[in-house]
């Protein structure tokens, strides 16, 4: 019993270290990712600016209000702050990751569109190009660095609290009977114990 209670605190722990430790990936992907939808209005006013047709630039900005949640209200229209508990990790990652994904089409529609040849360095297709490479890089970061050591830890340690007969919350329930049927219901013994409250987590 004790040694399933100390493995439940160490479990407990690791998903608040590792949550704790990647906070700095997590604030290094948001400043990667806190300029893009102004990086993408100026791509697209560089497109604007040219001779390019108006279907292509329709669908540019289509792809464009995508990125920037323009008429759009499943996505947000900044990036989201950096969460504030490990269970909101998996969401905004998911936000990024379609933002990333969104940049990408919108690299490769410009990339096909012969007219855009903007003079600022930042806006080409090469620079932008690797922009998005480091973004995909700092997602895969965090997907490996935080999010699938999190979900693990958080396994575990449900594991360990909830599974059924070996978990610590049915362990604690059978330890209250036991104190019970050793000292009686009325006893100072089981008093200490039984209003004692245990909840089973349900997802």
């Amino acid at each position: 019993m004790f040694n399933r209670f100390t493995l439940a605190i160490n479990a407990n722990d690791s998903v608040a270290t590792i949550y704790s430790q990647g906070k700095i990936p997590l604030a290094a992907r948001l400043a990667l990712f806190d300029p893009l939808s102004k990086l993408v209005t100026r791509a697209l006013a560089s497109l604007n600016a040219t001779e390019a047709s108006d279907q292509l630039k329709h669908n540019a900005k289509t792809v464009a209000d995508t990125i920037r949640g323009h008429h759009h209200a499943a996505t947000p229209s900044v990036v989201p702050p950096l969460p504030d508990t490990p269970e909101t990790i998996s969401t905004s990652h998911m936000s990024f990751i379609n933002r990333a994904n969104n940049f990408r089409s919108f690299i490769a529609l410009l990339a096909a569109i012969p007219q855009y040849t903007p003079a600022e360095t930042d806006l080409t297709i090469a620079s932008m190009t690797t922009l998005l490479g480091q973004m995909d890089t700092a997602n895969n970061n965090i997907g490996t660095t935080v999010i699938i050591p999190i979900e693990n830890a958080r396994t575990t340690r449900n594991h360990l609290l909830y599974d059924k007969s070996t978990g610590l919350i049915d362990l604690a329930m059978k330890s209250k009977n036991y104190v019970k049927s050793l000292f009686g219901a009325d006893s100072a013994e089981y008093a200490l114990v039984s209003k004692i409250k245990y909840r089973r987590f349900i997802k």
